[in-house]
C-alpha cells in the first residue's frame, strides 16, 4: 500500500525545511502534517496546504498519538541533541498505527565498525544505541523503519565554515595531504531522497539502512574548486589527523563535549574511511523511475561562493 499521509517533526531546521519542501512537491501538500511545539518561534514559511499541529511538547504522549492518527509515516529531522525524544515519538507512532518511522540519522554510517570503534563521544554513543534500539523495536513488527545514511552535508559544512574553509578570508584547512576521499550530500538532494524513498514500493525500503551519496570530495578537490570559483589563491593551514585527535581530546578533557564531538566529525569527514566513504550511495537511484538528480562538487561550491 503506498504511503499517502505523512507527518514530519523538525521541519524548521536547515535540513527539515528542505525535506518538507521536497515532500510538498512530490505529494499532495494537504496530506502532510508538520508537528511543532506550542510557543516555538520560527520564521519558516510552510508550503501552502500543509497542516501544522502545535503540540504542548514532544513528550506529551497522548497529544502526539492524537496528532499522528491516520498517518502512514513519521519523519524525524530533529537535531542529534534530541535523540532521546525520538524514542518517545516512535512509541507514540506505534500506538497511533503509523507504519513507517524515518529517524534523524542523516550523518555518517553509525553501523560501520570503524564508527563503533572510534565513536566514544557521548553523542556518538547515543547515535549507536538509538540505531540499535530502533532496529530491535521494528523487529517486533509493530512499525518499520527506513534510515537514510547521508554522510556529511557538503554544502552546509562548507558554507558555514564547519570544515574550516572561510570564503571571505580565503583560508582553508587541509588534513594530512588532503587526498582522502569522502562522500556527501547537499541538503536539497537529501530532501529529494526522502521524498523518493516514500514513493518506492514499501517492501523495498522496509527496515533498511540506505546509503545515499551525491558527490565525492577530498580536501584538495575542495580547495581547487574554491580557488577556481573565487579566482584566487587561498591560504592553507595544514594539520595531521593526529593533531586533530589531540585537539578533540583537549576539548573533551576541558568538558566541552559538544565541541569535541564536532571536531571528531570534522576529522572523520576528512579522513576518507568507512563511515564517511559511502561509495554504494553514489549509485542509489541514479537512474530509473525514482532517480534523484546529483550535482557536481564544483557546481555546489560555485553556488556557495555566489551566496556569500
Amino acid at each position: 500500500m503506498p504511503f499517502s499521509k505523512i507527518a514530519i517533526v523538525g521541519a524548521t531546521g536547515a535540513l527539515g525545511s528542505r525535506v518538507l519542501n521536497s515532500l510538498a512537491r512530490g505529494f499532495d501538500p494537504s496530506s502532510i502534517t508538520v508537528l511543532t511545539r506550542q510557543g516555538f518561534s520560527s520564521h519558516t514559511i510552510y508550503p501552502e496546504g500543509v497542516k501544522v499541529v502545535a503540540l504542548p511538547s514532544y513528550e506529551d504522549h497522548d497529544a502526539v498519538v492524537s496528532a499522528l492518527r491516520s498517518h502512514d509515516v513519521l519523519i524525524s529531522v530533529l537535531s542529534h541533541k534530541a535523540l532521546d525524544v525520538e524514542y518517545l515519538l516512535a512509541q507514540a507512532a506505534i500506538e497511533a498505527g503509523v507504519r513507517r518511522f524515518m529517524p534523524s540519522e542523516y550523518t555518517m554510517d553509525v553501523g560501520d565498525p570503524v564508527y563503533r570503534e572510534l565513536g566514544t563521544n557521548p553523542f556518538a554513543r547515543k547515535r549507536i544505541e538509538w540505531a540499535d534500539r530502533l532496529a530491535t523495536i521494528c523487529a517486533e513488527g509493530k512499525i518499520s523503519y527506513t534510515t537514510l545514511v547521508t554522510g556529511p552535508f557538503v554544502d552546509l559544512c562548507l558554507s558555514s565554515g564547519f570544515w574550516r574553509f572561510d570564503i571571505k578570508s580565503k583560508k582553508g584547512l587541509i588534513v594530512d595531504d588532503g587526498s582522502a576521499v569522502g562522500t556527501g550530500c547537499t541538503l536539497n538532494f537529501t530532501g529529494d531522497c526522502v521524498a523518493s524513498v516514500l514513493k518506492m514500493p514499501e517492501e523495498e525500503t522496509r527496515n533498511k539502512r540506505i546509503q545515499i551519496s551525491e558527490v565525492e570530495y577530498t580536501g584538495q578537490s575542495i580547495l581547487a574548486a574554491f580557488e577556481e570559483a573565487t579566482d584566487s589563491k587561498w591560504d592553507i593551514e595544514k594539520k595531521t589527523m593526529a593533531q586533530m585527535a589531540v585537539e578533540e581530546k583537549n576539548l573533551a578533557d576541558e568538558g566541552d563535549v559538544s565541541e569535541a564531538y564536532e571536531t571528531w566529525i570534522v576529522r572523520m569527514n576528512l579522513c576518507g574511511i568507512g563511515p564517511t566513504r559511502l561509495e554504494e550511495g553514489l549509485h542509489w537511484n541514479n537512474s530509473g523511475k525514482y532517480q534523484v538528480r546529483r550535482r557536481t562538487l564544483k557546481g555546489i561550491i560555485r553556488d556557495i561562493v555566489k551566496d556569500v
